[in-house]
């Protein structure tokens, strides 16, 4: 990954999923969540290959509803998202903190203009 490159991939959803994920990968109980940092890492995988044309691309050429996460194709939400709910179950704080902050961020605060 070059320096300019955030972690996360270049799409909105990336740049604020890369860090939030990261961090849980850096505070999970690697033995008792070894589940979750498997998750996280291929998202962070997933993540890199996402380019902003690729996912507006995705969404306007067919008949399909827009993603409900900016920057990301509507066929990937699911799988981006389920790092942060293995993370919300294991009621383990280090992690849940970090994928609470990183749901606020994506769900609840406006896109930069």
């Amino acid at each position: 990954m070059s320096a300019s490159q955030s972690l996360g991939g270049p799409s909105r959803c990336g740049r604020v999923l890369g860090p939030s994920l990261d961090k849980i990968i850096k505070n999970a109980a690697w033995r008792k969540h070894f589940h979750l940092v498997a998750a996280c890492k291929s998202t962070l995988d997933k993540l890199e290959s996402v380019s902003e044309s690729e996912s507006e691309s995705t969404t306007s050429g067919t008949n399909q509803s827009p993603s409900p996460l900016s920057g990301l194709p509507s066929t990937d939400v699911e799988q981006v998202l389920q790092p942060l709910i293995v993370a919300l179950d294991s009621a383990y704080l280090k992690v849940v903190d970090p994928a609470l902050e990183c749901t606020f961020k994506l769900f609840f605060r406006p896109p930069p203009r």
